[in-house]
């Protein structure tokens, strides 16, 4: 079954930065995956939930999708379902669900100059906002953590990108900036799709038997010859 997944950035970031990912989602058999580019620094929350949701309207006439989303990409995908959106599975990857303290952090500690250098539009939200509701649809949340402080991944703490604990992964040595170039976060987003969405690739089942075939025992056909 063919199934379109959306790919969704964060702040500051860029739809490359999923490149690897819907590299690896194409070479598993997903043949529909998309990189949306939205300009989420310039935009409010509710603006950047209207302008994907009109990209994604763009880029394919199906209603059911699967969005995987980083960092405010989760939040905004997190929404979807809000503007008719039938979301299959959400894939929230480091995202400030429930606020970003750091953003409070560095607002204290740095200069006020320096602060009004780098702030941007949705710090202000990030900095203010509850905690974001648990979807209608079925959802996965992502956080990682680095080595020698694992609750943490460079921009987001560990609780604030959980939902639900009960469907929340954590990626221990693992960055919040470059976690898109590690393969261990590709075969987490592509099993969770297949099994949580029920949604493997049309060519699974034949890579499944490939495989299975490689690890297979060289002896079992002649113990099994020996039995009969």
């Amino acid at each position: 079954m063919d199934i379109t997944i959306i790919l969704l950035h964060g702040l500051g970031a860029h739809p490359v930065t999923l490149w690897p990912l819907e590299l690896y989602l194409r070479w598993c058999g997903y043949t529909a995956v998309h990189r949306v580019s939205y300009p989420v620094d310039q935009l409010s929350t509710q603006d950047a939930v209207d302008h994907v949701s009109r990209r994604i309207a763009e880029l394919t006439s199906a209603r059911q999708i699967v969005v995987v989303g980083q960092s405010f990409g989760g939040i905004v995908g997190n929404r979807l379902h809000e503007r008719g959106w039938d979301v299959r599975l959400g894939v929230w990857i480091g995202s400030p669900l429930h606020g970003a303290r750091l953003l409070t952090q560095l607002s204290s500690a740095l200069p006020a100059r320096v602060w009004d250098f780098v702030w941007k539009p949705p710090y202000d939200y990030l900095m203010t906002k509850s905690r974001e509701p648990v979807p209608p649809h079925d959802v996965h949340t992502i956080s990682m953590g680095w080595p020698l402080w694992n609750s943490f991944d460079g921009c987001v703490y560990a609780d604030e990108a959980t939902l639900d604990p009960r469907r929340h992964t954590h990626l221990g040595w693992a960055d919040h900036r470059t976690v898109f170039a590690n393969p261990r976060l590709w075969m987490l987003v592509a099993r969770l799709i297949r099994e949580r969405a029920d949604l493997a690739p049309r060519h699974f089942d034949a890579v499944e038997k490939r495989e299975s075939t490689k690890t297979k025992d060289p002896h079992q056909d002649q113990d099994q010859d020996q039995e009969f």
